[in-house]
């Protein structure tokens, strides 16, 4: 399973003032690097790109999770901590 497990947000300033994500996966998957002209943009993506290593159990495809509307992610956060809890709370259950 591909695992997120570190963010890294530098600055370029030989091609202008571009920023590069980088996110570091799990072995036998190849890191990621994504470039933004903006500041505004790269700390958006790197805010995302946090949540997404710090919540492992979900998918770990940033791409299709950067492209979705502010409901539609704000969605996909609230059902995922519900579905998160629901996991804990049966774990403790039937401990």
């Amino acid at each position: 399973m591909k695992k997120y497990i570190k963010v890294s947000l530098y600055t370029n300033r030989q091609n202008g003032f571009v920023y590069i994500l980088e996110l570091k996966t799990n072995e036998g998957y190849a890191n990621e690097y994504y470039e933004f002209n903006s500041r505004k943009e790269a700390y958006t993506a790197y805010k995302k790109a946090i949540w997404l290593r710090d919540h492992y159990y979900c998918k770990q495809e940033f791409q299709e999770f950067e492209s979705n509307s502010r409901k539609e992610d704000f969605t996909i956060r609230t059902l995922l901590n519900i579905l998160y809890g629901i996991t804990k709370l049966q774990k403790m259950v039937f401990e």
